[in-house]
């Protein structure tokens, strides 16, 4: 109950910093986890045009991929060969650290 109170007491003096919207989308105990973990810290959300892109960018990681011939990617999906395959580097280093990671996580 005193979190509770707590955290409409927050909402109450953080009024302009998006704080009713995290609570109001998170609930109270999950808004509390998120304040452990995150509280004091700056999080970067990206906004929803950057998550599309990067989707894009999957969708044409995983085209290249398939083998499909870059002329073919690149009148697909609007860009240039040599964008698929700075995409398609970009993306496979992406995976190929968080596989790292995971690997790593797994010897523990």
């Amino acid at each position: 109950m005193a979190e509770h109170i707590t955290l409409l007491l927050l909402c109450k003096y953080y009024q302009n910093r998006m704080f009713n919207q995290v609570l109001d989308i998170f609930g109270h105990e999950l808004c509390m986890q998120f304040i452990r973990v995150f509280g004091g810290t700056t999080v970067e959300i990206p906004s929803q045009e950057q998550l599309e892109n990067f989707s894009k960018e999957l969708r044409i990681y995983q085209d290249y991929k398939k083998g499909i011939k870059l002329s073919k990617l690149a009148t697909k999906h609007g860009v240039t060969s040599s964008k698929i395959l700075f995409i398609a580097k970009k993306i496979g280093k992406l995976i190929d650290e968080a596989e790292e990671k995971e690997h790593h996580k797994k010897k523990r």
